[in-house]
């Protein structure tokens, strides 16, 4: 996935990390020592329950441009 389908600009592909607080994390960062300090990272913190009930690190899009996340899922 290269733009986003909102409002056409470059999408950034990473990972939405789930345990213990959700955020989304940029290819090629390095996991932050704590997931509750994320100041000087651009990992994107996101709402707690969001992500309770998917695995801890799942493929993900983000368009910072207009805030937009995109997230494949399997089907169950």
């Amino acid at each position: 996935m290269n733009n986003c389908p909102y409002c056409g600009q470059e999408m950034e592909e990473g990972r939405l990390m789930a345990s213990p607080k959700s955020y989304f994390l940029p290819l090629g960062e390095e996991k932050p020592m704590s997931p509750f300090i994320l100041k000087g990272t651009r990992a994107i913190s996101l709402a707690p329950p969001l992500l309770s009930s998917i695995n801890q690190a799942n493929p993900a899009f983000v368009c910072r441009s207009c805030k937009t996340l995109i997230m494949p899922f399997p089907e169950t």
